[in-house]
């Protein structure tokens, strides 16, 4: 495919769709838009841990070199393997396929801890909106940020990459 982001897009939609991620946790992907629907994206997948020795070698001996955590859960999809951890209380997903190969990387953290410059772009846009979460998908050329927003009136979702950012959700807020 000439476009990577339709590559990459395509491939997370083949792995999701065939794996627990789509039907458990929190990523549906579409050519236009990443968007997440579990309000407790930072749960663990259904299922008891791995054990390193069941886990493919290839997928952790990436995982060491990458990411250096020594207190990682693997668990098993339909479709490869998701290793779990927390790194400055930033919950990490690291997937990868049934032969080991590195897929992408979800992040889920706070307005804190997000890059100045994708802060600066979407607060100047969404002037009196609240940031409630940021989902970060890493992939090895390409990373999209996935904004929660929330005022008095409205739920939005944002999705940022290439210094590009677009809409993908807009609800009315009908807390009570």
């Amino acid at each position: 495919m000439k476009n990577p982001l339709s590559f990459l897009l395509l491939s997370i939609l083949l792995f999701a769709s065939a794996s627990n991620v789509s039907a458990r946790n929190f990523i549906s992907f579409s050519e236009n838009s990443i968007a997440t629907h579990d309000t407790e994206a930072v749960a663990a997948p259904s299922g008891a841990h791995l054990r390193l020795n069941e886990v493919n070698i290839r997928a952790v001996r990436h995982f060491e070199k990458q990411f250096h955590s020594s207190v990682e859960k693997w668990y098993k999809l339909d479709d490869g393997l998701v290793a779990v951890f927390y790194n400055h209380a930033v919950n990490n997903r690291v997937y990868y396929d049934e032969q080991g190969r590195f897929l992408f990387t979800v992040k889920n953290y706070e307005e804190k801890d997000m890059p100045a410059d994708v802060r600066t772009m979407i607060r100047n846009r969404y002037l009196g909106y609240i940031i409630n979460l940021v989902t970060e998908i890493i992939s090895d050329d390409r990373t999209i940020y996935q904004v929660h927003l929330k005022d008095r009136h409205s739920v939005k979702t944002v999705q940022v990459w290439d210094k590009q950012m677009t809409l993908t959700e807009d609800y009315l807020n009908a807390e009570l």
